[in-house]
């Protein structure tokens, strides 16, 4: 009797020790979820463009896009939907965070892999940011400018104001 108690004692401790270690449950990765693009922000301003340094922007001023939306799935995939003025896009495909990278590869044909770097994120927001050349108006010019003089300007003359320039383009994305 004593020898069938050990050996059921015995049993049990195994699946005990068992059990556990396999079972602990998967931690998301704050990345997965819905996410929707809410506005872009300019950061790393060279000297001549401080003025632009932290300036926010909709969406419809620096692209087309009415929406922008992406989901990040547990299983390294993602779909995305971006609304655009009288059509929408959608593609979906993989994704890869590497530290604070982030990857996208659309299962398009001809889509081109898109890497950003992580800037922030957490449950309620992510932001992730990569480096662009965007024509901007430079400090010592915009701040001499007056709206009576920009009302007398040809477009060409208008658009010769605006120089390219290296600078960070910071999406910035709500849950």
């Amino acid at each position: 009797m004593k020898r069938r108690l050990l050996l059921m004692g015995l049993a049990g401790l195994v699946l005990l020790a068992s059990c556990g270690k396999d079972d602990e449950p998967r931690v998301p990765d704050p990345i997965e979820g819905k996410w929707l693009l809410s506005e872009f922000q300019l950061t790393n301003a060279p000297v001549e463009f401080t003025s632009w340094e932290g300036a926010v922007l909709p969406l419809g001023q620096l692209v087309s896009w009415e929406n922008y939306q992406i989901e990040f799935l547990a299983d390294a995939t993602f779909k995305r939907r971006i609304f655009l003025p009288g059509a929408d896009s959608t593609d979906d495909g993989v994704w890869v965070k590497d530290g604070e990278t982030l990857t996208i590869t659309s299962n398009d044909s001809g889509a081109i892999e898109e890497e950003y770097n992580i800037e922030s994120v957490d449950e309620v927001e992510l932001i992730w940011s990569e480096a662009v050349s965007l024509r901007l108006i430079k400090d010592a010019v915009a701040d001499t400018l007056t709206q009576a003089y920009v009302d007398t300007l040809t477009d060409e003359e208008f658009d010769a104001l605006f120089v390219p320039v290296n600078i960070t383009l910071n999406y910035v994305f709500a849950k």
